[in-house]
């Protein structure tokens, strides 16, 4: 065997191999600290981009399950409008059965019809005024409209909602319509105009029994028309909700199976990086001993020259 000092070969092995083992404890300490056992695309090209997709994946269904809970929010926020309209409904539905009644003067009628006029208006009031950040969901135009002219020229159109319930812009629920519930759209422009004209015992006609004037039975019809038409609208609304939960229920099993998937790729297994990093450790400070015996070799050479 060769003794050289110029190059010392068991030098340099001994610090190759302290350099590998140094660098496989600080990759086993990292993984350890982060939890992770890919912590930049280095360590696993493939998989980090892997992950990284599943990421924005998740990030996206997030977005969308957010949306969700808005959405079921606003319809929640127009479903209470409805139930207020409905019982509306039906307290004009029992005003007009006791003004058909003859147990009543015309001079009673007179004020049925003021609470008449009065629920109505309210009616159109709430359709107006029932909004879910600044959006209309029962009327498709603002303000309040409480006279003859302006609810008979009010929109009838129902008001046209969709929902992004996805990762992408064609996971969508579209379509969803809500009904109108202004008086025009509900059909009783015209009871509101010939109620809302009574103002004196005179003018009570509209409100008398049917066997002396058949308005009555008009108004009965329009206000039975306008509730189913009411109710129909709540169970579209109610259905809506109904689905939007399935849809918060899907998209929220999506998210765990995602989270589930880049968990198994990316995540450390603590157990065996805390024992790799012992093992590694332990090795690196055997290697530096060895380093710094292999340095000693020199000197045993230059004990020739003595």
């Amino acid at each position: 065997m060769t003794s050289a000092i110029r190059t010392n070969m068991n030098s340099v092995r001994a610090h190759n191999i302290f350099e590998a083992n140094n660098a496989q404890a600080t990759k086993s300490f990292n993984n350890v600290s982060t939890g992770l056992r890919i912590n930049s695309v280095q360590d696993n090209p493939t998989n980090y981009v892997i992950t990284e997709k599943m990421r924005e994946r998740i990030n996206s269904l997030g977005q969308a399950q957010q949306n969700i809970q808005n959405d079921t929010a606003m319809l929640k926020t127009a479903d209470k409008g409805m139930s207020n309209i409905v019982d509306i409904l039906r307290s004009l539905n029992a005003r007009a059965l006791e003004a058909a009644d003859d147990s009543v003067q015309d001079n009673d009628r007179v004020n049925i019809a003021k609470e008449m006029t009065s629920l109505m208006e309210q009616i159109n009031y709430t359709a107006l005024s029932t909004k879910y950040n600044g959006k209309n969901l029962l009327a498709t135009e603002s303000g309040k409209a409480d006279n003859a002219t302006d609810i008979a020229s009010a929109a009838t159109d129902n008001v046209t909602l969709q929902f992004q319930v996805g990762d992408d812009t064609t996971a969508v629920i579209a379509g969803v319509t809500i009904q109108n519930m202004t008086l025009t759209a509900l059909g009783l422009d015209t009871a509101y105009a010939n109620v809302s004209a009574i103002t004196d015992a005179t003018t009570a006609t509209p409100l008398k029994s049917a066997s002396n004037n058949g308005t009555v039975s008009e108004l009965q019809t329009a206000l039975s028309t306008a509730l189913d038409k009411a109710l129909s609208g709540m169970a579209n609304v109610g259905a809506l909700e109904q689905r939007l939960g399935y849809t918060a229920d899907d998209v929220s099993g999506q998210i765990e199976n995602l989270e589930a998937s880049v968990s198994n790729i990316a995540d450390s297994d603590m157990a065996k990086d805390i024992s790799d990093y012992m093992k590694w450790n332990v090795l690196g400070q055997a290697a530096q001993y060895m380093l710094a015996q292999s340095n000693q070799s020199a000197f045993q050479v230059l004990n020739l020259l003595q």
